[in-house]
């Protein structure tokens, strides 16, 4: 290129050093603006080179005043460690950023079962045992339940959790949702067996939903406590306040009753007391009593109904469905406690069944609470639920024989009624009584086994026996139970009083009148 600009230069010389005439107008050459970079690459010569490829012409010197020129037909390229001017640029179009929807805290991370109130306990054996511990495999199987749409587990992801569990699915989609943890460093263990902690459970709730920061001043929570952003969402949410003295007890096993409360805040039902009272209130568990501070919470997690809520808050419940009894229709002993299965599987309560007197908390009763926690008492040492009715009904029989002996008293008219709980509270204080006492005593603990027996007052004879001429009748007193269209007689006086001092071995239990030595009659009319 300098060369080129030599050869110029040297030509500009030699034109202004030779006299020219005048030029005029249409002696100028046309202008070159119109012709393209390739036609004037075309119309100018370019320098010679000789084989070395230097310009044959020789070299003018270098001149830092003269810039360089691009050749025709190219691109000037800007210096590669500069950038390129910014005003010949146009920076490229990029994506507008992607902003996430603000996460709702009211809402739950996973839908939950909250527009139907559906049963998520249900008892065992017609218990609900509110006080006793929640296992770990329990709190996983109500969790789940309470998911509308779980995901299916891809496979087990702890050592003590066996594929065919009952428990496993439950588990281990929980885990995979990240509402789960083990144990351990690896987390290998999920102790399905053991109870879990209040700590433990709040946890296990407050992944459903978005945390929520706060500060609790529980005495025994620290702020470096693992558990303590959980606890502080569940108290910033009204699910957990602790107890009356402060504390929280994060490391104590959560009771059923507590769990139960606690799912009812996080699903936000709570039950129609309204209700629940106007039907003299649900008898769906022998071990749950009526004024326990749990019993409506209970009730709301048991019984499925249709619900509203008004614009404060209050839920008021629809059509609703009682549970039925895991227990076939017929007589229930539970602790010491006989309740009674009628035949649309519900606990009877308020009424009567045959004999048999039931309060309103489904249980019998005899009318006097203090002979009525008597006989409970002598149930719960005597009865072995291990064994049919029919043999712990022979273990009481024979428990009156031995266990009390006999006192003169006053005797009571012939079929005559109400004189029972004071002859039973007679022998029961003192060990002592009559034929009335034993007869008492006996029926009610019979009764107290579902048997429909009653004590009998009337008179008696015995035949064959030296000691009793048969046809002379006697004053006695007897229990009658009805069974299956028959009716049996017992008489422990008689076996107890009569035969064992006489020597004779006689059977009285469960006789049909006329098919022992004893014979019975009330106001002169022959039984049997």
């Amino acid at each position: 290129m300098k060369k080129y600009l030599a050869l110029l230069l040297c030509a500009a010389l030699l034109t202004s050093a030779l006299p020219m005439a005048a030029l005029g107008a249409d002696d100028l050459p046309e202008s070159p603006s119109a012709i393209s970079a390739s036609e004037e690459q075309e119309t100018q010569e370019p320098p010679l080179l000789t084989s070395e490829g230097e310009s044959s012409l020789p070299e003018e010197p270098e001149s830092s005043s003269l810039p360089e020129e691009t050749p025709p037909g190219e691109e000037e390229q800007p210096p590669t460690d500069q950038e390129p001017p910014s005003q010949e640029e146009t920076p490229s179009p990029e994506e507008p950023p992607v902003e996430e929807e603000p996460v709702d805290p009211s809402q739950p991370l996973f839908p939950l079962q909250t527009a139907n109130h559906t049963a998520f306990i249900s008892g065992s054996g017609d218990q609900v045992r509110p006080g006793d511990g929640l296992r770990r495999s329990e709190a996983a199987k109500i969790l789940y339940l309470l998911l509308e749409d779980p995901v299916t587990p891809g496979g087990n992801h702890f050592s003590d959790v066996p594929a065919g569990a009952w428990y496993a699915t439950y588990v281990n989609a929980l885990t995979e949702m990240g509402i789960l943890e083990g144990y351990g460093e690896d987390q290998a263990e999920f102790r399905p067996d053991k109870t879990i902690t209040r700590a433990e459970f709040v946890t296990m709730l407050s992944r459903l939903y978005p945390l929520q920061t706060g500060d609790v001043s529980f005495t025994d929570v620290d702020g470096d406590s693992w558990a303590y952003e959980a606890i502080a969402n569940a108290v910033v949410r009204g699910w957990a306040s602790g107890y009356p003295d402060g504390s929280f007890r994060p490391g104590n096993p959560i009771t059923r009753a507590e769990a139960i409360k606690l799912i009812n805040k996080v699903l936000g039902r709570k039950a129609d007391q309204h209700t629940i009272d106007a039907q003299g209130k649900f008898l769906l568990y022998t071990d749950l009593a009526y004024n326990h501070w749990a019993y409506y919470e209970i009730m709301e997690a048991s019984v499925p109904h249709a619900h509203t809520v008004s614009e404060t808050g209050v839920e008021t419940w629809g059509a609703y469905t009682l549970p039925t009894t895991e227990h076939a229709p017929g007589p229930l002993l539970v602790d010491g406690e006989l309740y009674y299965v009628d035949n649309s599987r519900h606990l009877v309560r308020s009424a009567k069944v045959g004999l048999l007197q039931f309060n309103s908390a489904g249980r019998y009763t005899t009318g006097n609470p203090t002979l009525d926690a008597k006989l409970t008492a002598i149930i719960r040492r005597q009865v072995d639920p291990r064994q049919s009715l029919y043999t712990n009904l022979n273990r009481l029989y024979w428990y009156v024989i031995n266990n009390y002996s006999y006192l003169p008293q006053s005797h009571v008219a012939q079929g005559s009624t109400g004189w029972e709980p004071t002859y039973a509270l007679n022998i029961l204080n003192r060990g002592r009584g009559n034929c009335y006492s034993y007869a008492a005593l006996f029926s009610y603990l019979a009764q107290k086994l579902g048997y429909q027996a009653k004590a009998v007052s009337g008179m008696a004879t015995v035949q064959g026996s030296s000691h009793w001429a048969y046809g002379f009748w006697d004053d006695h007193g007897w229990v009658e139970i009805a069974l299956n269209g028959t009716t049996y007689v017992c008489d422990p006086q008689m076996r107890d009083g009569h035969a064992a001092a006489w020597g004779y071995n006689w059977d009285l239990f469960m006789k049909p009148y006329g098919h022992s030595v004893a014979h019975y009659r009330v106001n002169g009319v022959v039984l049997g």
